[in-house]
């Protein structure tokens, strides 16, 4: 059961130490952290190394590690090139208390894993969520954090007829964005407090554009719309501009937002229940992002943050080149899977929310056969896609600042 506090927010729901969330989402967001490793390393030899002291990687939303193992075995693997076996490195993995820390710890001991490659290296774990400060001043020198940040530190709001904040109405939005905002800024001055001088910041976050209007990616209530009918000779996948896409993972989420309400109207859910249903997440522009830095009196560039770095890019969908890849090799048309894929992956984030949305009279079997139907619905909305034009691609923005 979940607390009012939880209200919104991301929690597991599996198996400690399964590793699920690699399995599933992983498979999906660690697409951002992978093309973006060219870009990290780039900035990496910029920060002031000095001898005898530690290096210190802070990982923050790590999840269960799945997505920055790599990068961080990069990372120290470059730092050893320029400075040897001598120089001790610290990684700080940091995400909520009710993390799974447990699949994390046997990523680490997996013989994949860099600890079994380098010596002098030293991971550690904090529980410290985000929008507190995790670590003393002046220890990290580089922070990462990859697709999280995202999620908010509370949400004081509900929207009327939508579980997410841009199919909201306009006035909503307002109220959502000063909120947005603040956590933004807040995170912001935590790490510009934690990093040492020269130190940098490196945030990829779920985006969009800065003309971005949910209204004008509605789609027909036909499962296969005009824009599916003309590709389906074509053995490839449409390759969106972020114009396009015009926010991440976009038809998902109107496919979610048509399921939770078909629920509704089906009387499987109680208006009440609909109406409580809000996930705390801020899909960002990157005007969003940059602001802190801009403002007049910027209280992030007064605790020392500086921005060198903004961009923007299309992921694209790794279920969706399975999908070709089985169509291609093997001749099937498998949307099934394709819908099976992304289902069991997104679930992953949003399970929580809507749980927490169902009244408190249900018993649990209940809560659980109500979840499952929904998951049901979204994956026969989805299979009935043609899965070439579905935008599921991830739509990133790449923020570098340094800590002067």
């Amino acid at each position: 059961m979940t607390s009012p506090r939880d209200k919104g927010s991301h929690l597991p729901f599996w198996e400690a130490g399964s590793g699920h969330y690699g399995d599933t989402l992983g498979k999906q967001s660690i697409g951002a952290s992978s093309s973006s490793e060219p870009l990290i390393l780039s900035f990496l030899d910029t920060i002031p190394v000095q001898q005898g002291q530690v290096f210190t990687i802070g990982d923050y939303g790590t999840n269960d590690g799945y997505c920055s193992m790599h990068v961080i075995s990069s990372i120290i693997s470059q730092l050893r090139k320029k400075h040897g076996e001598s120089l001790p490195i610290q990684i700080v993995y940091e995400d909520q208390e009710k993390n799974d820390f447990n699949s994390l710890f046997h990523r680490l001991s997996d013989e994949t894993s860099y600890m079994s490659k380098f010596s002098n290296v030293y991971p550690l774990a904090t529980n410290v969520n985000f929008y507190k400060q995790c670590v003393p001043d002046g220890t990290c020198d580089i922070i990462l954090s990859s697709i999280a940040t995202h999620w908010l530190e509370k949400l004081d709001m509900q929207f009327k007829d939508t579980y997410m904040h841009y199919f909201a109405s306009e006035e909503e939005q307002r109220r959502f964005n000063t909120e947005a905002d603040r956590d933004w800024t807040k995170f912001l001055r935590l790490r510009a407090r934690e990093l040492k001088p020269g130190g940098l910041l490196i945030v990829l976050h779920d985006g969009m554009c800065d003309n971005f209007q949910a209204s004008s990616f509605v789609r027909d209530a036909t499962p296969t719309s005009s824009r599916d009918s003309t590709l389906q000779e074509k053995n490839k996948l449409v390759e969106y501009t972020i114009s396009d896409l015009g926010s991440t993972v976009i038809d998902l989420m109107l496919d979610f937002d048509s399921a939770w309400k078909q629920l509704r109207e089906e009387g499987v859910i109680s208006q009440k229940e609909y109406d409580d249903c809000i996930i705390a997440f801020a899909v960002r522009t990157a005007t969003q992002l940059t602001s802190p830095f801009m403002e007049d009196n910027s209280p992030v560039r007064e605790a020392g943050l500086s921005l060198i770095h903004i961009d923007e890019l299309v992921q694209p969908c790794v279920f969706k080149r399975l999908w070709l890849k089985k169509l291609l090799e093997e001749g099937v048309d498998d949307r099934d899977s394709f819908a099976q894929n992304m289902v069991t992956a997104h679930r992953v984030w949003t399970q929580s929310s809507f749980a927490s949305s169902l009244s408190d009279m249900r018993s649990a079997e209940e809560r659980a056969a109500i979840l499952d139907k929904l998951y049901l619905t979204l994956m026969k909305r989805i299979a009935a896609r043609d899965p070439r034009s579905y935008k599921s691609d991830y739509f990133v923005g790449r923020l570098v600042a340094r800590k002067e």
